[in-house]
């Protein structure tokens, strides 16, 4: 249905019109909620570029109906992005990174690149992947262990909802220290 209203606004407003790039954003959002991460990029990208080139660059935090999912901040596409450098950006998420109080999962895979994660279909959540250098050095590299333990989502005794509560923005202000040791 996504696909069908993207053409159809595609050919009444054109390809970079605002609305126009909200349906591509609402269709890699759906690509997401599927465990699509391959298409999810894609969309994410094209929606990121399209806003900076309709919105300027300076004026995009202004009109940013899901932009939290990408980050031009680090590339996505880079599996070469050093760990710690992707620690030190989820240490310190923007205020665009949080949905309804909390740290955004779709702002999490648009900072370290989808290759860090899978999709479980068992309890419909993002984890990281078992080899993923995040999940194998991330406690270590100064992530917290509520945060981590939400990205793994080992504990199946709760949500990702109720694990990821308590990452809030006071969480982040009270809770994480960004000092020299990263």
């Amino acid at each position: 249905m996504y696909r069908q209203a993207l053409q159809g606004f595609e050919k009444a407003w054109g390809p970079e019109h605002t609305s126009t790039l909200d349906i591509v954003n609402n269709l890699g959002l759906l690509y997401a909620n599927l465990g699509r991460l391959n298409k999810v990029e894609k969309m994410y990208q094209r929606a990121l570029q399209g806003y900076e080139k309709a919105i300027t660059p300076e004026n995009l935090s202004t009109y940013s109906p899901a932009l939290c999912f990408a980050t031009p901040r680090i590339p996505a596409k880079n599996p070469e992005t050093p760990v710690k450098q992707i620690v030190m950006l989820l240490l310190s998420p923007p205020h665009r990174a949080f949905r309804n109080g909390a740290i955004s999962i779709n702002w999490v895979i648009g900072v370290t690149g989808p290759a860090h994660f899978l999709f479980r279909k068992e309890d419909e959540r993002f984890v990281l992947v078992k080899d993923s250098e995040l999940r194998l050095r991330g406690v270590q590299l100064g992530l917290p262990r509520a945060y981590y333990g939400w990205l793994c989502g080992d504990d199946h005794e709760y949500s990702a909802a109720e694990e990821g509560a308590i990452l809030t923005p006071e969480f982040f202000e009270k809770e994480v220290d960004i000092g020299p040791s990263l």
